[in-house]
C-alpha cells in the first residue's frame, strides 16, 4: 500500500500396469485402492462433491488404527516419483495412490493421517508420520524423499509517485488500466476482509478463467477485489483465512488496495493510498507452514491466478530441501510469475533467500519520504532524526539529555530499569535481535523517561525503520548517534535536547539506498547466479491494518518490496501477455536504475556504493520495464538441464525438484553460468572463461545495438563478441559471448570484479544492461 497523487479512479485416465508390478500384485493395489476411495467418499461426499473434483481439499477423517506414539508423530512432505501410469492421473486419483504410501489411513484417535495430497507443486503429498514409518515407506517404489514440515518465516502513499507509476498519460497504471484483469495470489497470513483497502468500486468481475472458491463467511465476503479466499494453515481447513499477524493483510494491500483516501499514520504522510496494481483482483491463500504453502502454489496454479507473491521463506537449503523453491518451479512452467522476498537477514554476506533461478528474489531499498525530527543539542550541534510522532506529541521544550549505557550493555539497550532519567531524553541502543523497539520505550517509559532517542547500531548504519511506540520516539543514524554520545559524555550531566517535529517532507536525496536487513548473496546454494535480482521500495511503507476496517500501519522488510515487484510484473502481464515470467523477469532487471536521485551510484547503509550483492541489477523502473528493448528468456526446460548441472545432486534429487522422473543424459546439464538469466556472474578459475547469451528483440524491428563494457578493473579483461547486434524484425533472436580473462589467476585469488555490460540502441533510446561480476576463487 503506497500514497497516490490524488489522481481519480478511472470508470470502468486410466490405469495400465507398470513394469516393476507383477499382475497379482496390480490386482491388491487396484483393489486397495477402490476400498480407500469408497471409505473416503463416504467420509466427505456431500462437501466433496459440492466444490468439484478439480479442488485440493484438506482430507477428511478415515478410521483405522495406528501404534504409532503421538509424541513421535509430526507432519511430513513426502516428494514422490510419479510412475507413467499416473502423470495424467487426477486430483482423485492422485489421493488413492498418495493413500497407498500410508502404514494405515488415520491414527488411534481416529485423526487423519494425510494433510493434504498435491497435484501439482510439488509431486507427493504432506501426511502425519513417525520418523520409522517414513523410514520403512522409503523402500517402496517412487519414493523420493521426506522431510518435516517447517514453519513459514514472514520477511516482514508516495511509492507509486516515486515509482513513476501515475506520471500523466504515459505512466504505467494508465497504460495498463490499474492491472485491472489480472489475478495476484498472496500467500500469507491471510487477509482482514473488512477494510476499505479491499471494497471493489470500479473493479470488474472476476475473469472467465478463475476457478477458485471463496471461504469468507457473512459478513466476511468476497468481491470483485477479493475473489477467493483459502486456509491452509496449522489452524485447520474449517478456518477462515483471516489474517493472524497483520503481515497478509498489509502484504495484500500493497498489491492491490484499492484507492483509499486520507490514508496516515499518526497523521503523517498522509494523502490518498493505493496498491501498486489497484485494479487487480486479490487471491488470498493462508499458510503458516511448508505443507501449506505447497498447498497454496497447487491452488493457486490450479485456480487460475496470473502472479504469486511470497514473502515468506524457509530455510536456504539446497532445493530438493526448500518447498518453496519446488513449488515455485511448477508456477512458472505454468507460467504465473512469481515474485519473491529477498530476506531480511542483511547487512551479512549470502544471506539471501529465495534464491531460485525461476523467481524474481527482491530485496528491499528506502524511498525519498522522510518522517523528519530535528534535534539540536546544547553545544550548537544539530541533528536530523525520524519519528512516527507528529507534530504535537514530540516533547518541544529543552529536555535533560542521558545516556545510561557506558557501565552495561543491559543499560546501553534500555533492557533493565533505569534510574535518574526523570523528565529526560533517554539515548538507547537499538538492538532488534535482543529487545524490540516497544520494550525499550516502555522501560523508559517505567523509568519516568520523557523521550526515547534510539541509536542505530553500525550494522544498520543509516536505515531509520520506523515503528510505532508508547512514547516519543526518534531513530538516528549510527554516524550520528556516534556524535552525539560523545556530546553527552563531555558535557557531563549538563547535555540537552531540543526536539522539533517537521512532519513529513519528500524528495531527500540521496534515494534510494539499499536497506540494511535486506538479504545479500552470493547465495550459497543456486551454483552461482546473481541474487538479489533487483530492489524495490520496502522501508517505512504504509499499508492496511488488520486490527480496523480504515486504519494503516507502517511495516519495513523484503516483505513489502516483493508484493511490489509482484504488481509490476501484474501490469506487464496486461501490455505483454505473450511474455514468460523470465522475459518480464529480463525485462525488470535489465532497465533498473543503478543510479540513486543525485545521478551518483545506489548506496548502502554504510554510505558507500552498494555492490551487484546488494542491488542485484539495480532498482526497478518500471515504465522501462515496460518497453525493455531486448529481453533475455529461459523456458522451462532449461530450468532442468541447470538442474542437471548442479554439482552434487543425486537423481532422486533432481526428480524431486522437477517433479518428474528426469534423464539428465539426455536432457543435457548446463552450468549455472550457462542458464540466459539478465545478469553474468562467473568463478574465473584459469585464465579464460566464455559465456553465451541469447536476447530477443522486443523495440522496432529493425534495430541495431552496440555493446558497452563498464566498470571493470584494468586486469581482468572483457570481451563481446560480436559486439554489434542488427535485428532486422521483432522476435529475432541473436546470441553473443561474453569472454572474461585475467593474465594470472593466483596473484587475484579471492577478488570479486564488478562491472556492466550494456547493449545501446543506435536506432531507439533503448539501454539494456546486465550486471558482470566475476570472482576468482
Amino acid at each position: 500500500m503506497c500514497k497516490a497523487t490524488g489522481r481519480a479512479w478511472p470508470g470502468q485416465t486410466s490405469y495400465s500396469i507398470p513394469a516393476p508390478m507383477t499382475v497379482l500384485h496390480y490386482q491388491l493395489h487396484v483393489l486397495y485402492s477402490i476400498v480407500v476411495s469408497l471409505l473416503a467418499l463416504l467420509s466427505f461426499c456431500p462437501s466433496y462433491l459440492s466444490l468439484g473434483a478439480a479442488q485440493l481439499l484438506p482430507i477428511a477423517g478415515l478410521n483405522g488404527s495406528t501404534s504409532a506414539s503421538s509424541s513421535q508423530l509430526q507432519t511430513y512432505i513426502v516428494h514422490l516419483r510419479k510412475p507413467a501410469h499416473m502423470v495424467s492421473a487426477s486430483p482423485s486419483e492422485l489421493e488413492v495412490w498418495h493413500r497407498s504410501f500410508l502404514p494405515t489411513p488415520s491414527l488411534d484417535s481416529g485423526e487423519p493421517r494425510m494433510v493434504y495430497s498435491y497435484g501439482r507443486a510439488i509431486s507427493g503429498f504432506a501426511a502425519k508420520l513417525t520418523p520409522e514409518e517414513v523410514d520403512a515407506m522409503a523402500a517402496k517404489e517412487g519414493f523420493l524423499l521426506a522431510h518435516p514440515d517447517e514453519p513459514l518465516v514472514f520477511e516482514t502513499s508516495w511509492v507509486p509517485y516515486f515509482l513513476r507509476l501515475s506520471t500523466a498519460d504515459s505512466g504505467l497504471w494508465n497504460l495498463t488500466n490499474f492491472a485491472k484483469t489480472i489475478v495476484v495470489a498472496v500467500i500469507d497470513s491471510g487477509i482482514n476482509p473488512s477494510h476499505s483497502s479491499f471494497v471493489d468500486t470500479y473493479i470488474p468481475s472476476p475473469p472467465s478463467k478463475w476457478k477458485g472458491r471463496c471461504d469468507l463467511r457473512s459478513p466476511n465476503k468476497c468481491n470483485n477485489k477479493i475473489i477467493g479466499a483459502r486456509n491452509f494453515d496449522s489452524a485447520g481447513p474449517g478456518a477462515e483465512p483471516l489474517d493472524n499477524n497483520g503481515h497478509g493483510t498489509f502484504v495484500a494491500s500493497v498489491v492491490g488496495s484499492n484507492i483509499v483516501p486520507n490514508a496516515n499514520v499518526n497523521g503523517l504522510a498522509e494523502g490518498s493510498a493505493a496498491g501498486i496494481s489497484a485494479g487487480a483482483h486479490l487471491a488470498i491463500y493462508r499458510a503458516d507452514s511448508a505443507s501449506g504453502l505447497i498447498a497454496s502454489f497447487d491452488e493457486a496454479i490450479r485456480d487460475g491466478a496470473d502472479v504469486i507473491t511470497v514473502s515468506v521463506s524457509l530455510p536456504e537449503g539446497r532445493f530438493y530441501s526448500n518447498d518453496l523453491a519446488i513449488a515455485a518451479l511448477s508456477a512458472a512452467e505454468s507460467r504465473l510469475f512469481v515474485s519473491c522476498a529477498a530476506g531480511n537477514g542483511g547487512p551479512h554476506r549470502s544471506s539471501v533467500r529465495n534464491g531460485a533461478p525461476w523467481v524474481l528474489t527482491v530485496g528491499a531499498s528506502t524511498i525519498d519520504r522522510a518522517l523528519r525530527v530535528f534535534l539540536d543539542l546544547g553545544n550548537g550541534e544539530k541533528f536530523t532524526g525520524e519519528s512516527l510522532e507528529r507534530t504535537g506529541q514530540v516533547p518541544t521544550q529543552q529536555l535533560n539529555l542521558v545516556f545510561p549505557g557506558d557501565g552495561s550493555n543491559m543499560l546501553r539497550t534500555c533492557s533493565a530499569p533505569l534510574t535518574g532519567v526523570t523528565g529526560m531524553a533517554v539515548v538507547c541502543q537499538s538492538d532488534p535481535a535482543s529487545i524490540s523497539p516497544q520494550e525499550q520505550g516502555e522501560n523508559v517509559r517505567n523509568s519516568m523517561g520523557a523521550a526515547m532517542i534510539l541509536m542505530n547500531s553500525q550494522l544498520n548504519g543509516s536505515t531509520l525503520i520506523l515503528e510505532d511506540n508508547v512514547l516519543p520516539t526518534v531513530a538516528i543514524t549510527h554516524d550520528d548517534s556516534q556524535r552525539i554520545l560523545n556530546y553527552v559524555r563531555t558535557a557531563g550531566g549538563r547535555a540537552t535536547v531540543t526536539m522539533r517535529a517537521e512532519g513529513t517532507i519528500y524528495s531527500v536525496s540521496p534515494q534510494p539506498t539499499v536497506a540494511s536487513i535486506s538479504g545479500r548473496g552470493p547465495s550459497r546454494v543456486n551454483g552461482g547466479i546473481l541474487k538479489p535480482d533487483v530492489i524495490g521500495p520496502g522501508v517505512n511503507i504504509i499499508g492496511a491494518s488488520s486490527q480496523s476496517s480504515n486504519g494503516f500501519v507502517m511495516m519495513s522488510g523484503t516483505s513489502v518490496s516483493a508484493p511490489m515487484l509482484a504488481s509490476i510484473g501484474a501490469m506487464l502481464k496486461v501490455t505483454h501477455p505473450a511474455w514468460s515470467p523470465a522475459a518480464i523477469r529480463s525485462a525488470i532487471m535489465t532497465t533498473s536504475n543503478h543510479l540513486n536521485n543525485a545521478r551518483a551510484p545506489i548506496v548502502d547503509q554504510t554510505g558507500g556504493p552498494a555492490g551487484a550483492f546488494a542491488i542485484g541489477a539495480g532498482h526497478v523502473h518500471p515504465l522501462r520495464a515496460n518497453d525493455p528493448g531486448l529481453v533475455y528468456d529461459i523456458q522451462p526446460e532449461d530450468y532442468i538441464r541447470y538442474l542437471c548441472g548442479l554439482p552434487g545432486y543425486t537423481q532422486r534429487e533432481v526428480d524431486a525438484v522437477a517433479r518428474r522422473s528426469v534423464d539428465c543424459a539426455s536432457e543435457g546439464r548446463i552450468s549455472a553460468e550457462e542458464l540466459n538469466y539478465p545478469s553474468i556472474a562467473v568463478a574465473l578459475s584459469g585464465v579464460r572463461k566464455t559465456v553465451t547469451r541469447t536476447v530477443r528483440n522486443e523495440g522496432p524491428g529493425r534495430s541495431t545495438y552496440m555493446a558497452e563494457v563498464e566498470g571493470m578493473l584494468a586486469e581482468m579483461g572483457v570481451e563481446v563478441n560480436p559486439d554489434v547486434l542488427n535485428f532486422m524484425e521483432e522476435g529475432e533472436e541473436q546470441s553473443f559471448t561474453v569472454t572474461f580473462s585475467i593474465a594470472n589467476p593466483m596473484e587475484f585469488r579471492g577478488q570479486v570484479y564488478e562491472g556492466q555490460l550494456k547493449w545501446v540502441a543506435t536506432t531507439s533510446l533503448h539501454v539494456v544492461r546486465s550486471p558482470l561480476v566475476v570472482t576468482v576463487p
